[in-house]
């Protein structure tokens, strides 16, 4: 059981670091690479403390879906990440515009985080648990019920 909860902090933790790196690699291309192609007003001098809610708030969602409770298959669980990475983005913006703070946050910043997270989190999430499962700290028994009748056909499937 120790196992299992170290294997889910770490699992947290880096979902944090992944959230975190997108919202970085979305201010470094707001800041320094979108200006060349088209015009965006002076991006404000705070930075990072403008966007420190919107980690939070993303891994309420994850939390919300059960990445931290629920085992999914491969694809249900690109699925779910997609599923969390759209709706977060969506939260986030309602916060800012419900909070009237619209105007102080890059809304670029937002729509890159949302879009850079697509690949990048199920990439970072997918390769973390399967690093895990390796060193045996997210492994769970499974419990095989079967069908005298099925026997063979239920075992040669698994194996």
């Amino acid at each position: 059981m120790l196992k299992k909860r170290l294997g889910t902090g770490i699992l947290f933790f880096i979902d944090v670091s992944a959230v975190f790196l997108t919202l970085q690699i979305s201010i470094v291309l707001r800041k320094n690479v979108l200006p060349y192609f088209l015009e965006f007003p002076e991006f404000p001098v705070k930075g990072y403390v403008v966007f420190v809610w919107v980690i939070p708030v993303w891994l309420l969602f994850f939390v919300y879906e059960g990445l931290y409770t629920k085992r999914f298959s491969f694809w249900d669980e690109i699925k779910v990440l997609w599923k969390s990475t759209f709706f977060s983005t969506l939260a986030v913006f309602s916060i800012l515009y419900l909070g009237k703070v619209g105007e102080q946050v890059s809304r670029t910043v937002i729509v890159l985080m949302g879009l850079i997270a697509l690949p990048l989190l199920p990439l970072v999430r997918l390769n973390t648990k399967k690093f895990l499962m390796n060193h045996g700290l997210v492994k769970s028994k499974a419990l095989i019920v079967y069908i005298i009748e099925n026997t063979n056909f239920a075992l040669g499937s698994i194996l």
